[in-house]
């Protein structure tokens, strides 16, 4: 009941503002299915859940929160206490570290960091030191995606995004790259876990920060041509100036028609880049 009047106030406004779901009280938990099918992205609060179950509960009831989002492709934020020693000291405890690497392991999209930055003494190296655990985490590691199985429930967009994905992954792709306006496509994607790099191709500003939320997305801001194919190798050539596309590598775009990032997700190419830096595959 709170989620719908928020949702339906923004759609009144014209906007299009993701939702995100704090889950700290034990109502939310009783109604974690429907919170997780109607919100855009979900935040396990830890430090209110504690209060409110008893703390032995709280690590199975985040499994279950990470476990429900991530069937669902959404973006799932792990909070409070993580680094929490940092407040004060510029080292992690070992089992900080740990939890931090767990939240990951268990397929969070995202770890967050609250007093660590708010009111701490170590602000810079409090982030610095998480994200070296995150990285660190994720060399290598393989997280549960969307499960297929249950693809005819889904929309043709990440019916889309699935097929871009497995694409990608028999024809050894390094890179996929995604139009969007709004940033859900990339979301569908990377929930899949594929493994490969993915880039969000757009004309907003708020749809590449939002995109940067997901795991393994970057993202690329180009101009809207009115044929997609073109807009799309636009996006190509700006990411080999900026040397994160190489020659010989091999590309799967996942696109809109007849505009990449305005028309119905739909479309899914094959490219390569040849010795002299050419597209092939282009129209």
């Amino acid at each position: 009941k709170d989620l719908h009047p928020a949702k339906e106030a923004i759609i009144a406004a014209g906007m299009h503002i993701p939702v995100i779901a704090k889950i700290e009280h034990p109502a939310a938990l009783i109604n974690l299915d429907e919170i997780l099918d109607y919100a855009d992205a979900v935040m396990v609060a830890r430090g209110d859940l504690g209060v409110e179950i008893p703390f032995e509960e709280v690590p199975v009831v985040q499994q279950r929160i990470i476990d429900g989002a991530l069937s669902r492709g959404m973006v799932v934020i792990v909070a409070t206490q993580m680094l929490e020693s940092m407040t004060y000291n510029p080292r992690p405890t070992r089992a900080e570290a740990s939890d931090v690497s767990t939240a990951i392991r268990h397929g969070a999209t995202a770890v967050m960091l609250s007093g660590e930055t708010a009111s701490g003494d170590y602000p810079l190296v409090a982030v610095e030191t998480m994200a070296r655990i995150a990285e660190a985490t994720e060399n290598g590691l393989a997280i549960q995606g969307i499960n297929p199985s249950s693809l005819a429930k889904f929309k043709s967009t990440r019916a889309v995004a699935h097929a871009g994905v497995e694409l990608a992954k028999i024809a050894k792709a390094n890179r996929i790259i995604v139009a969007t306006e709004h940033g859900n496509a990339p979301r569908l994607v990377s929930g899949y876990n594929p493994g490969i790099p993915i880039t969000a191709v757009t004309n907003r500003i708020r749809a590449a920060r939002r995109s940067h939320l997901l795991p393994g997305v970057d993202c690329v801001i180009v101009e809207e041509h009115e044929r997609g194919s073109i807009t799309m190798q636009n996006a190509i050539i700006s990411l080999l100036n900026s040397g994160r596309v190489k020659v010989n590598e091999i590309i799967v775009v996942i696109s809109g028609s007849p505009l990449a990032m305005g028309g119905p997700t739909s479309t899914v190419r094959l490219y390569k880049i040849n010795a002299n830096g050419e597209i092939i595959g282009a129209e």
